[in-house]
């Protein structure tokens, strides 16, 4: 995204998710990239979503909400609404994509599972535990991104713990 909002995509284009025909004319103020998707957030307001629709994670997006944050996983987009709890379309009967219903101030999604930063700085995590990414380490938080079997989160004195699996030293103890 440049510093007009307008949007350039490279990579695989097997199903459209880097065809910005549809918002090159779009401002936007945030962008995600999905399994086969992208969606954005319009400067006017409300999102914008791209490429696979397969289970309407391109079309379903909640209208007359903006989100101040966009995650979007393998068939799913998440949206953190006005409230700060998070909203999910597409294929949302994955346990990954039963976000818990209380306020947050950050998330991400990965393929199968979800972490959250609560208000107070606690991490809450769902969807799948088989290699104990959705399992956080107590702390005060103030950032996470999670990935496809393991997380990381920046902590409120700014050093970072990683949980999960950690086959290829992506989830260092630090």
């Amino acid at each position: 995204m440049d510093s007009g909002g307008l949007v350039t995509c490279w990579g695989s284009n097997l199903n459209n998710q880097l065809d910005t025909t549809s918002v090159s004319t779009i401002q936007l103020t945030s962008l995600s990239a999905g399994d086969d998707f992208t969606c954005g957030t319009k400067a006017i307001g409300g999102q914008v979503c791209w490429g696979d629709n397969q289970y309407q994670q391109s079309s379903s997006v909640p209208s007359g909400t903006t989100f101040s944050q966009l995650s979007l996983g393998k068939k799913v987009g998440c949206g953190l609404d006005s409230n700060n709890t998070i909203q999910c379309w597409g294929q949302a009967i994955h346990p990954s994509y039963n976000a818990p219903n209380a306020p947050f101030t950050q998330f991400d999604l990965s393929q199968h599972n979800g972490c959250a930063i609560s208000p107070i700085g606690e991490i809450e995590c769902w969807g799948d535990n088989d290699s104990g990414q959705a399992s956080p380490p107590t702390d005060e938080y103030i950032q996470i991104s999670v990935g496809w079997d393991h997380a990381c989160a920046l902590n409120i004195t700014e050093n970072i713990h990683c949980w999960g699996r950690n086959h290829q030293s992506q989830a260092p103890i630090l």
